[in-house]
């Protein structure tokens, strides 16, 4: 089981973190469709639910992120983000999130990490993958 201190230091890039689940409800996509006023979300079609908006993603990636860096230092700065889909997620799939500390660098004084994670839906086939880099607080 990987370090609970995540000081940018006790990082040891290659750590890969177990595995967060995280399942996609119907309450979600309602509340995402009042926020964003996004009446694109599709709507279940004969007996398939309805898809989830891509950008979504961010909230099962967010939630990994979080769980493996419980710990983290108050004042990180998100500074970049990328994801890459595979399979389209349905509203009532349970996904499945792994995180990697990817890099990690000093540029000008600023601990830089690099975050990759990887999302498998019920069957074990990869949906998406992200990579996030994150300057870390002192």
């Amino acid at each position: 089981m990987p370090q609970t201190s995540q000081n940018f230091d006790d990082l040891a890039v290659g750590t890969v973190y177990p595995p967060v689940e995280y399942r996609i409800t119907a309450d979600q996509i309602a509340k995402w469709v009042q926020a964003f006023e996004d009446d694109t979300v599709g709507a279940a079609r004969g007996d398939e639910p309805a898809l989830v908006p891509a950008a979504l993603t961010s909230l099962y990636i967010l939630d990994a992120v979080l769980k493996a860096y419980p710990n983290r230092p108050k004042g990180n700065v998100h500074a970049k983000q990328e994801f890459v889909w595979y399979l389209p997620v349905r509203v009532g799939e349970t996904l499945s999130t792994e995180v990697i500390v990817a890099n990690k660098w000093i540029k000008r004084g600023r601990r830089y990490v690099q975050t990759e994670t990887r999302t498998k839906n019920e069957q074990g086939k990869l949906a998406a993958t992200g990579c996030m880099t994150s300057i870390f607080a002192r």
